[in-house]
């Protein structure tokens, strides 16, 4: 494989994983490691948080309805609803967990994305997985103006996702 394949792997790991299967596959993965693991790429995939973020949910952000947590950058408070079992199990699960640090929770990311075994995700991060919620979200009938408010992302990034996914470039001021 040469440079071009190889850029071409990392610029497909800059945006969302737009197969369902893809998806799966990698929670599928995840939840063979081991329970931490699924949790993790659960909380990511489901709600979009920050790797950053994520390192420091306690059981104070947490109430019996909702995640709650602040923007590492700007301490703007985000709130998730826990309205799903599988991201209320993984976000309790991961809660009675000892912390762990931003890089020891994208450890846990790529050793899922490795032990999928699929090539099409080989460029996969954490980020990837905050934009393929970016990508859930649009497609669920979403403008990307609320997309963007929601998940606290750029709306630059959220009409380039809209784009790439055919779903139109709308203005972000919707």
């Amino acid at each position: 494989m040469g440079q071009d394949g190889r850029r071409e792997v990392r610029r497909a790991g800059k945006g969302p994983i737009k197969e369902k299967a893809h998806v799966e596959a990698l929670l599928a993965a995840a939840a063979g490691l081991s329970r931490e693991h699924w949790e993790v790429v659960t909380i990511l995939l489901r709600t979009g948080i920050e790797l950053e973020a994520l390192s420091r949910v306690t059981w104070r952000d947490l109430s019996k309805d909702k995640l709650s947590w602040p923007r590492p950058d700007s301490g703007e408070k985000l709130s998730f609803p826990l309205d799903d079992p599988d991201l209320t199990k993984a976000v309790w699960g991961f809660i009675r967990r000892r912390r762990r640090s931003p890089d020891q929770l994208d450890r846990l990311v790529r050793q899922a994305r490795k032990a999928s075994g699929l090539p099409e995700l080989e460029g996969v991060t954490s980020l990837s997985l905050r934009l393929t919620r970016c990508l859930e979200l649009l497609e669920g009938g979403m403008s990307p103006a609320e997309a963007a408010r929601v998940l606290a992302v750029k709306p630059a990034i959220v009409l380039r996702v809209a784009r790439e996914a055919g779903l139109g470039g709308h203005d972000a001021e919707e």
